[in-house]
């Protein structure tokens, strides 16, 4: 029983060893699947996809991301203004960078894909992103979330409370009734 538990344990989970290009390559027949593609576009696809992704990666090699200097209660940030003045100004290059190769690769797929389908690809790249920065494992009952919050249950219709009518209105018209 336990192995099974195990093993079920590391389902839905990525494999650690996996390299980049294999997420990349994992990422783009998702993508192939998803649009429909049909083999001579899926290969057109993935292989515009992988210049894309490997591009990308490239402008964010130049900009290193900034190291968090942990503080204490009441301690301000080590970092002088010069410093963070420059990593703003680093971050607006990166992002205009990845704009360029973005709006770039937009003319590339545009040549093979329909508008709907470069939607549908950059809103599952999107989603795919949003799983990245979720924490891992569910939330537990009555243990705060990330932001603090005590858990309050799954959303929607089945965690509401059963109606139950308010007491003391026996008496009280209505519908306008007097």
């Amino acid at each position: 029983m336990t192995t099974m538990m195990a093993q079920n344990k590391n389902e839905g989970h990525r494999d650690r060893n996996e390299t980049p290009e294999q997420r990349i390559n994992k990422q783009a027949m998702r993508m192939v699947d998803a649009l429909s593609l049909d083999d001579k576009t899926g290969e057109r696809f993935i292989t515009t996809y992988k210049n894309f992704k490997n591009d990308i990666f490239e402008v964010m090699k130049k900009y290193p991301r900034p190291e968090r200097t942990p503080k204490a209660e009441g301690e301000k940030s080590r970092k002088t203004d010069a410093e963070i003045e420059k990593e703003i100004k680093d971050q607006f290059a990166m992002s205009r960078e990845i704009l360029d190769v973005r709006e770039r690769y937009y003319n590339e797929f545009r040549k093979f894909l329909n508008p709907r389908q470069i939607k549908k690809m950059y809103g599952m790249e999107r989603e795919g992103m949003k799983k990245l920065g979720r924490p891992h494992g569910p939330f537990k009952a009555g243990k705060p979330n990330q932001r603090g919050k005590q858990w309050q249950g799954r959303p929607g219709w089945y965690n509401q409370r059963p109606h139950r009518p308010a007491q003391n209105q026996t008496n009280t018209p209505t519908n306008g009734q007097k």
